[in-house]
């Protein structure tokens, strides 16, 4: 009779899981959505410049931020911060008086600006841009026509439209720049071959970020 009832509630705490997986996925806009807020508002930075471990509860985040109403602001903060929490973008621990204090996950060190100002912020920011989303939201339909391609949702070539377009045409070369550096310094620290080549040529587009990245760390060529 035990192992019966074990095996329902086992049965049962599976299905729960599913069904949370499923509702996850219906509801999958909302995290990039929050996240994009939340690091927009300097939310990290205010986490990381408190000092290493610092844990920050919303009403102390909610000061720091140029909000017109500190204590609706807090009350919002604490339940998207929660969200976060819940994907591993935060750790949360509780105060002695209950209050939940937020802290930074080890994937949120990508998302607090380094010495240089360079953070992935502007990389999600070109993903999330208004006129990045349409060619998602057009999806279904260009596979049914076989020709999956931005052109169609923008009407022109993509890099055309970047020349009509000034404000994402910023935006665009932004998130390249804090991507590109984040790859580049990777590949620079793990690949040594670099330190032998005594002339390198950047030959790509862009505003040449991969190279002045080398310059800065192997100034020997």
């Amino acid at each position: 009779m035990g192992s019966s009832t074990e095996s329902k509630s086992k049965v049962t705490n599976e299905e729960e899981e599913v069904y949370s997986h499923a509702m996850v996925l219906g509801s999958a806009i909302v995290l990039p959505a929050v996240f994009q807020a939340v690091v927009n508002l300097d939310v990290l930075d205010i986490i990381n410049k408190a000092g290493p471990g610092a844990e920050l509860s919303a009403s102390e985040i909610a000061s720091q931020i140029p909000t017109k109403n500190p204590e609706g602001a807090a009350k919002m903060l604490d339940r998207v911060l929660g969200l976060l929490v819940s994907f591993n973008i935060l750790c949360c621990s509780f105060s002695t008086h209950g209050v939940r204090l937020y802290s930074l996950a080890p994937v949120a060190k990508y998302y607090v600006s380094d010495q240089n100002g360079v953070s992935m912020r502007p990389y999600m920011n070109l993903s999330l841009d208004k006129v990045m989303m349409p060619g998602w939201f057009q999806l279904k339909d260009q596979i049914l026509e076989g020709e999956l391609s931005y052109n169609k949702a923008l009407g022109m070539d993509f890099y055309d439209y970047l020349g009509t377009d000034s404000r994402f045409n910023e935006v665009f070369n932004n998130g390249m720049i804090g991507q590109t550096s984040f790859v580049i310094n990777k590949i620079v620290e793990s690949y040594k071959g670099f330190q032998n080549i005594t002339r390198l040529v950047d030959v790509g587009g862009g505003l040449g970020i991969t190279l002045s990245d080398h310059n800065f760390q192997i100034p020997s060529y």
